[in-house]
């Protein structure tokens, strides 16, 4: 070999496998200066995201009053962004965008004002392997409480009566896709059981890297999904991608050598453990407490409400698809016909609260559902402002359903049959091991 190809090598070894026992590096390398840009950008980021915690606080929604003005001070004055657009910081908004730039470049800025004002100082890889410890307890707290949405099927719930009875070429990728995972509990059950090993992985040193790889993984499927299926959480799971990223790091470095440059992979400590007693009592006591925190705050909710699946989850009385078999308006019988205008063919009671209607053509119509006196009496709220009054009675063992009173203008009777929504082909418990059952 030659010299040239021995100090090509050389080069090769020091990005690829750095030295396990070296505690310092120069702050003024770019190794250094992307450290110090991740470092900040994921403290500013996790700090000023609004996120509603159950027992943890939420000090992005405290520092709200200040962030949002900024990022909206921002989009109407120096971008000239035209309404309308959000500016509050939430899932995909443009406000959530322009937030994330605003603390990219901010990162940015200081990572670089840092390595030039501070030539020659040192940055601890103690401080590194403290940096990805505290990602990975947040990426943790993430994906355990994402998994746990999909383990008690809280997350992907079964479709409501309304999508059951919606032709498919009329959903929206993202609805269709929720649709379809909600209808598979074990689906759920295998995912979730994904992203909990993950986040338990995450939680210790000796399996972090291991979980952090695992996170990548899960993380890189759920991106791509957000992306394709066009699902309104493309940025924080780009986040939390990043996140995994960074706290694999040091695993990808030493794949990428062993697989792709054939060269064998050093043993890794990721830090040093503790000098005393005290310190190594001190460390214990901590993370008992910070993995505590986040199982708690991952699984309170579950144990609270005592819904461990929430497709047998209790409904509200009337929940469910109704076919309209009689329709009287103003005294006259409305019959079933394409131009039979204000009837409904079917509608449906939502569990959030809305009520749905279906015309003879196939076209929803959702209105938010309320109840007056003794719940015997629904209350419709149409997006044009107008209230529906609708008395009910059920009877034949809560299979039929009769509605009276003022639709708008019109007095209205409406005789309506529950429909058996376990009877749907999507809702079966079907599993083939060969193709021989389907003929």
């Amino acid at each position: 070999m030659d010299s040239g190809e021995g100090r090509r090598n050389d080069t090769v070894d020091a990005v690829f496998h750095p030295p396990e026992n070296v505690h310092a590096v120069n702050a003024t390398t770019p190794r250094s200066a992307a450290f110090l840009f991740a470092a900040v950008f994921v403290l500013l980021f996790v700090l000023t995201l609004p996120f509603p915690y159950h027992v943890l606080p939420d000090v992005g929604g405290w520092l709200r009053p200040v962030t949002e003005p900024c990022v909206a001070w921002i989009c109407s004055t120096i971008l000239h962004l035209n309404r309308p657009y959000t500016a509050a910081i939430v899932s995909d908004s443009t406000g959530m965008y322009v937030h994330t730039f605003l603390l990219m470049f901010v990162s940015a800025a200081i990572g670089i004002f840092r390595a030039i004002a501070r030539r020659g100082t040192v940055v601890s890889s103690d401080a590194k392997a403290l940096f990805r410890a505290a990602a990975g307890y947040y990426l943790a707290l993430q994906l355990l409480e994402y998994g746990a949405d999909k383990l008690f099927k809280h997350q992907f719930g079964i479709p409501e009566p309304n999508i059951l009875y919606s032709a498919v070429g009329s959903l929206a990728r993202d609805i269709l896709y929720w649709s379809t995972i909600g209808s598979s509990y074990s689906y759920n059950v295998v995912v979730g059981v994904l992203e909990a090993a993950a986040a338990l992985l995450l939680l210790f040193r000796r399996t972090r890297l291991l979980g952090a790889l695992c996170a990548v993984g899960v993380m890189a499927n759920i991106v791509v999904i957000n992306f394709t299926f066009d699902i309104s959480v493309k940025l924080y799971s780009c986040f939390l991608l990043f996140l995994g990223i960074v706290v694999a790091w040091p695993a990808l470095v030493r794949l990428f050598g062993l697989l792709v440059l054939s060269r064998p992979a050093a043993a890794w400590s990721p830090a040093r453990p503790p000098s005393s007693r005290r310190q190594m009592m001190f460390r214990a006591v901590g993370k008992a407490a910070l993995i505590v925190a986040i199982l708690f705050e991952a699984l309170y909710p579950y144990f609270t409400a005592g819904n461990f699946n929430d497709d047998t989850a209790t409904r509200p009385a009337l929940h469910g698809a109704w076919n309209v078999e009689l329709f009287v308006r103003n005294g006259d019988t409305v019959p079933p016909t394409t131009d039979a205008g204000l009837r409904p063919r079917r509608f449906f009671v939502h569990r959030r609260g809305y009520f749905i209607t279906q015309s003879m053509r196939d076209e929803m119509t959702d209105y938010k559902l309320g109840y007056r006196g003794a719940d015997s009496e629904l209350i419709l709220n149409a997006n044009d402002g107008a209230t529906i009054d609708l008395r009910y009675t059920l009877s034949g063992n809560d299979s039929l359903l009769t509605l009276e009173g003022t639709w708008r203008s019109d007095a209205v009777t409406i005789r309506a049959r529950r429909l058996n929504l376990d009877s749907l082909p999507l809702l079966q418990p079907s599993f083939h091991w060969t193709i021989d059952d389907y003929h």
